[in-house]
């Protein structure tokens, strides 16, 4: 039948990566053909620049989730291997693009590069394309007002800074975390606040404090850092209390977090008394941001 391709790296799978992927969907619908995502894993970056490669907004299972949700027909992962990265653009066009996936059309965005060197570009496809028989779309960079650079960089900056409601704008929906829920020290228990601690994360974490959020779709309060009021040399957690429920028993369940906003800064108080009177006030925010 012939497909619809497009390709990137797709980390956080924002708005624009949705509003190509919905496009090269609809492109597909309309020529009869099939439509197809590539993506990569791992990111590039982690063979090319290990020491300079940012941390993923997604994990693997979260992004190939969300780039299901934007309606493209089918998503292929590629082992981003050294053999693979050494391949030429034109290499790549026709062992991958056209052999291997019947490309009928390519639709890319401005700004994307491919091939040993990162060589390869629009003006690389146009000009092969009579010779394999396929047509090339450049798909324009979108935005809005109120979040005008939709990329990748600008989620994960904004996400690195605190600032969920940016980072979530330029999503279009809230940034999430999955993680194994362990068994922690049981403070929140005691406190009367249990929480579900999280290990083997996937996604980005925020920075230290306590965000208004949801845990598996519940309003949750999110706290990440090292609880200073008890201990000073105390390893990174990330836990969640749902809001009223004390008869959860996740341990050994992966769950989900997202984040709406940030509350607060993670602070050390002078006693447990004033630690539980912040901790109402966090709830009460919480159910102001999230329920």
């Amino acid at each position: 039948m012939g497909t619809v391709v497009t390709i990137g790296n797709f980390d956080g799978v924002h708005l624009g990566h949705q509003a190509l992927l919905q496009f090269a969907a609809n492109v597909a619908k309309q020529r009869g053909l099939n439509s197809l995502a590539i993506t990569f894993e791992p990111h590039p970056a982690f063979l090319h620049n290990p020491t300079t490669a940012p941390e993923l907004i997604t994990g693997l299972e979260e992004k190939l989730e969300q780039l299901k949700a934007t309606g493209i027909g089918r998503v292929e992962v590629i082992p981003y291997t050294k053999h693979f990265a050494a391949q030429s653009d034109i290499e790549f066009i026709q062992n991958y693009l056209v052999n291997k996936y019947d490309a009928k059309v390519i639709v890319l965005g401005s700004d994307a590069k491919f091939g040993k060197g990162n060589t390869g570009d629009l003006s690389t496809l146009r000009a092969v394309a009579p010779g394999f028989k396929f047509d090339v779309i450049e798909f324009q960079a979108v935005g809005s007002d109120d979040a005008p650079r939709w990329s990748s960089s600008a989620v994960r900056e904004a996400i690195e800074r605190g600032d969920l409601r940016e980072a979530n704008q330029i999503l279009g929906r809230q940034h999430s975390v999955t993680g194994l829920v362990v068994h922690g020290d049981h403070r929140g228990r005691t406190l009367g606040f249990p929480t579900a601690n999280l290990s083997e994360t996937q996604g980005l974490i925020p920075p230290d404090g306590v965000y208004a959020g949801y845990l598996d779709n519940q309003p949750a309060a999110i706290s990440i850092g090292t609880n200073p009021t008890f201990t000073e040399a105390q390893e990174k957690r990330v836990e969640a209390y749902v809001l009223g429920r004390d008869d959860l028993d996740l341990y050994g369940q992966t769950v989900r977090l997202e984040f709406v906003a940030k509350i607060r800064d993670t602070l050390k108080f002078d006693s447990v008394d004033e630690l539980i009177s912040q901790m109402h006030d966090d709830i009460r925010q919480v159910e102001r941001l999230s329920c």
